[in-house]
């Protein structure tokens, strides 16, 4: 047995029969030793299933338990090689994951957990220096974690106990080899290297994610600075990720909880909101959200429920959706949600994210789905997305926010020897934008004077009364508009907002001082003003209503001709605007009045996108309705993907033609209600089999959910409903719905039987036209066989 290895044999037949072999563990020890190396390959490679790699994890356990004194260099090579593999690093939580949802016969699920607590006990005794790595501290945290939930477990107590004691000495041990016995616990885990770059993480959260707490999480830091900007992102990243994902993880956990406890399966969430009884209705193409799902809740539950007014199921709110109780999890985001349609039908639209390959979303399947209430995804994945696309050279204030210096720097935009005029604040006037250098006063000071002697001037500023404010309030004013960081806060009531209206007024007023940079950031005082840019200020405010709130009181103070030119000097970014006078400025408005300004030289760029959006509203109408209808494409359409040879054998009438070829013709459905009628059916019988083709047909309905990343390309947005166009079906085939009901209204003397085998007909050729699973690679040839005998033959002929 010592002379096999994973070169002769593949490794999962290797392990399986290393594991049948019952071996001591010395002469283990010796096997794995020399070959760890290959198998760790193989686990890089994903070669190996969870279950083989279960019994790797038996195997490594028993040998690293040898206690010969002539083995302990093996023992300490084995375990060495194990520290840096796959098997701890990123396989290991995975494969407890998913050994508790399905136990391997050879290898259960408490015999998984003993045996890594024995790997990692003898790595703790043997090689202590390599239990402080954030892998294994992460895993030794995890398993604490699962020892709890094994109520089934007989030493489920001593484990716990094991495990606790097992994670303090090791944090103990990191804490001794790092740098300066007094740096802080959180200093300690600043060194810690996260197990995977943040910006690759995905923002919509997996199975493991509400399933289990994250592995990695650092605290934010209180006191000190961080390592760089890197540390500094990836801490808020994970942090704000799991301030979004626990809601939801809460909300689950006390779902499975109550729903073992609760026979009767009704109750209700205290951290969530659950729906049952959800059923999938159909699949859709939105320009705005890419592929969505309509959803139906249960008419009783959704009939108790004020929708107008209620605040549940908003757009973006992020849902966990199953069919099977929560052993698969489907994650969507509410995309459309129509407070009226939800009132009155219960059905809303949905994405739907799914990892791995050939999921299925499945029809006339009830299902349940959980809403958090205290997190809104929507805002959460902005700012994530926002994080990931940080760059160095992009991030500002770093030396404040990230290495937290104490000195903080005047504005760079103070001009030398600038001199504020803060008459508007006094006398309580609007502002002027164009203000000369005149005034009574000099508030000001030269550029190269140091931040800490700003406090020397403040007795050229104006007292509280003349400023109308308090002291504290002063200050900050002063602090506002002489330093380039400066942090206001303060409870309700205290005036932040005023303040912050009085700061804008003041630098508005006397933006013409601003001194503007070059793309070097050398001055540019000898341009000439008309060749500046001009210069802006970004308000970012929490909530839509404080924004209207800014919004309203900038313009209050700004002069009375608010227009600068064609357009406003204030632009409001963002939606929900609930202020008419606010809504005048808003960025969409704005958009709107400039199409019907353009000029003549910009005619055709309108006339152009306006034919772009009709084509995209025709192709998008087309899809829907090839999807939702039973529409035969006409030959012309068909063509472009057939050779030249095959459609010529159509003939002249190809159109006809190809519809009587595929039997979906008025005259093709009379000729089979003549057979029908000579094999004399029964009526009962034709019904029979009307029943049993629907039955199949919803049987095998089943929604391919996209991936992420189909998602990510679909999502742009894109307005098209202000294009006056609506699809024609007749422009792109023959719709076997419509020629059904059209013959009916024709014919209104026909008796029931006809009626039924017309019927027939037409499912059966919506049938074929539906039929939705891909063809194999020998279907696909013998259909090149069968058309190629159309080489050199009649089409009536075949």
């Amino acid at each position: 047995m010592a002379s096999k290895s994973p070169g002769k044999l593949q490794p999962a037949d290797f392990i399986e029969k290393l594991y049948k072999s019952n071996l001591q563990n010395e002469e283990l020890l010796e096997i794995l030793v020399k070959t760890m190396k290959v198998i760790n390959r193989g686990i890089d490679n994903t070669k190996l299933s969870d279950d083989y790699l279960s019994l790797l994890v038996h195997l490594i356990a028993k040998a690293s338990t040898c206690t010969a004194q002539r083995k302990t260099q093996k023992v300490l090579q084995l375990l060495n090689m194990l520290s840096d593999s796959s098997l701890i690093t990123t396989r290991s939580i995975p494969l407890l994951v998913g050994v508790t949802c399905n136990n391997s016969c050879d290898h259960d699920f408490h015999c998984l957990l003993s045996d890594y607590i024995t790997i990692l006990q003898e790595l703790y005794i043997r090689m202590p220096h390599l239990c402080s790595t954030p892998h294994v501290i992460g895993l030794v945290e995890f398993l604490k974690g699962q020892v709890n939930e094994c109520d089934d477990c007989e030493d489920k107590n001593k484990m716990v106990d094991f495990v606790f004691e097992l994670k303090n000495d090791i944090m103990k041990i990191a804490e001794e080899r790092s740098k300066p016995k007094h740096v802080k616990k959180q200093d300690i885990e600043d060194q810690f290297a996260p197990p995977e770059d943040f910006r690759t993480m995905s923002v919509v959260p997996g199975q493991i994610d509400v399933l289990y707490a994250p592995n990695f999480l650092r605290r934010n830091k209180v006191f000190g600075k961080y390592l760089d900007l890197d540390h500094y992102l990836d801490v808020q990243f994970r942090l704000y990720r799991e301030d979004c994902v626990s809601p939801l993880r809460d909300a689950l956990l006390e779902f499975k909880q109550k729903d073992r406890e609760i026979r009767s399966g009704k109750f209700r969430l205290e951290s969530g909101l659950v729906y049952r009884n959800v059923l999938v209705l159909n699949q859709s193409t939105s320009i705005d959200n890419g592929e969505v799902f309509e959803l139906q809740l249960d008419s009783d539950h959704s009939k108790r429920i004020n929708w107008i007014k209620s605040k549940r199921l908003i757009y973006g709110s992020l849902l966990l959706v199953s069919f099977d109780r929560f052993k698969t999890i489907f994650f969507a985001v509410v995309a459309e949600c129509e407070r009226d349609t939800l009132q009155k039908t219960g059905c809303f639209a949905v994405q739907v994210f799914k990892s791995g390959s050939n999921v299925k979303l499945p029809r006339n399947e009830y299902g349940i789905m959980i809403e958090a209430t205290s997190a809104y995804f929507e805002a959460y994945k902005h700012v994530l997305k926002a994080l990931q696309r940080i760059k160095e050279e992009t991030f500002p204030f770093q030396r404040y926010l990230v290495l937290c210096e104490k000195d903080v720097s005047m504005p760079s935009y103070i001009l030398k020897d600038c001199v504020y005029d803060l008459r508007p604040l006094i006398k309580n006037s609007r502002i002027g934008i164009k203000n000369t250098q005149r005034g009574n006063r000099r508030i000001g000071m030269s550029r190269q004077t140091l931040t800490n002697e700003i406090r020397l001037f403040q007795e050229d500023w104006p007292s509280t009364a003349v400023l109308r404010m308090d002291e504290s309030q002063r200050n900050a004013f002063i602090s506002a508009l002489t330093k380039e960081f400066v942090l206001i806060q303060g409870p309700p009531g205290t005036g932040k907002t005023y303040l912050g209206l009085q700061i804008a007024k003041a630098l508005l007023h006397n933006s013409g001082r601003w001194q503007q940079m070059d793309s070097i950031g050398e001055d540019e005082e000898d341009k000439k003003p008309e060749t500046l840019p001009k210069p802006y200020m970004l308000v970012v405010c929490y909530t839509n209503h404080a924004l209207d709130q800014f919004v309203e009181g900038i313009v209050n103070f700004m002069p009375e001709n608010l227009y600068d030119g064609r357009f406003p000097r204030v632009v409001r970014f963002g939606s929900r605007c609930k202020n008419p006078k606010v809504e005048e400025l808003s960025i969409k408005n704005l958009r709107r009045k400039a199409r019907y300004e353009f000029n003549n030289p910009r005619a055709g760029v309108i006339e152009k996108a306006t034919a772009a959006k009709r084509k995209i509203k025709e192709i998008r109408e087309t899809i829907e309705a090839l999807q939702s209808r039973n529409i035969v494409l006409w030959f012309n359409i068909l063509k472009s993907v057939l050779s030249e040879n095959h459609v010529n054998q159509f003939g002249d009438n190809k159109s006809i033609v190809w519809l009587q070829w595929l039997h979906v013709l008025e005259q093709s459905w009379y000729k089979e209600v003549n057979k029908h009628y000579q094999n004399q059916q029964s009526d009962k019988e034709i019904k029979d089999q009307l029943i049993a083709m629907e039955t199949e047909h919803k049987e095998e309905e089943l929604i391919t959910v996209i991936s992420e990343s189909e998602h990510a390309f679909n999502e742009r947005y894109l307005e098209v409903d202000d294009v006056g166009f609506s699809l024609n079906t007749d422009t792109i085939g023959l719709d076997l719905d419509m020629q059904y009901e059209n013959q009916l209204k024709r014919t209104d003397k026909l008796e029931e039987k006809c009626r039924l085998i017309l019927r027939l007909e037409k499912e059966k050729a919506a049938k074929e036209l539906h039929y939705g699973e891909n063809m194999s690679e020998d279907q696909v040839i013998d259909v090149k066989k069968y058309l190629d005998t159309f080489d050199g033959r009649s089409l009536e002929n075949v």
